[in-house]
């Protein structure tokens, strides 16, 4: 099937390779839109991410307010920071996280990494909107793009990405 159906009342169905870019500008990540807030009437964004080996750096992290989040990992193998808790997680795991979690995650693997990620409700894909338009400003911490606030999907930046302490002896507590 070729054709997206648009109307939350109908089945969407979204054929391999199929999706609209949904880019990163602050990062060598990329990801295919597969079902827009819109499109599911609400109820869910759902979109495939693929972060090439070296790019470590993952999203800074960061608590969703108003919306639960869960990662399914296609390929490779990646590293979860959920909370307090640091656990890695290869290829065929399922991470579910509350909102109201802290959380991060990086491509920790020697290969390229692929996840499904599905918000609820749907709306995501406004604030990766929004990081794209502002792109071209940095704002005062240095940072690049648009920052957390009232507009920002209910997101919240918590505290430093995984690399720091957290991130070591990950395999202690995973």
């Amino acid at each position: 099937m070729a054709e997206r159906v648009a109307k939350s009342s109908e089945a969407l169905v979204v054929p391999p390779g199929a999706g609209r870019p949904l880019g990163r500008p602050d990062t060598a990540a990329s990801g295919t839109l597969k079902a827009s807030s819109e499109e599911t009437g609400g109820a869910v964004t759902v979109f495939e991410s693929t972060r090439p080996v070296g790019d470590t750096g993952g999203p800074q992290a960061h608590l969703h307010r108003d919306a639960d989040e869960m990662f399914y990992v296609l390929e490779g193998e990646y590293r979860f920071q959920l909370g307090d808790r640091v656990v890695d997680a290869p290829r065929g795991t399922f991470v579910f996280v509350p909102r109201g979690t802290p959380h991060a995650f990086r491509n920790k693997g020697a290969e390229t990494g692929r996840m499904l990620t599905v918000v609820a409700p749907g709306g995501l894909e406004r604030f990766f909107a929004a990081r794209r338009a502002a792109a071209g400003r940095a704002d005062p911490r240095g940072q690049r793009g648009a920052q957390p606030g009232a507009r920002d999907g209910g997101r919240g930046v918590v505290w430093p990405v995984l690399g720091g302490r957290a991130d070591r002896g990950a395999r202690a507590r995973s």
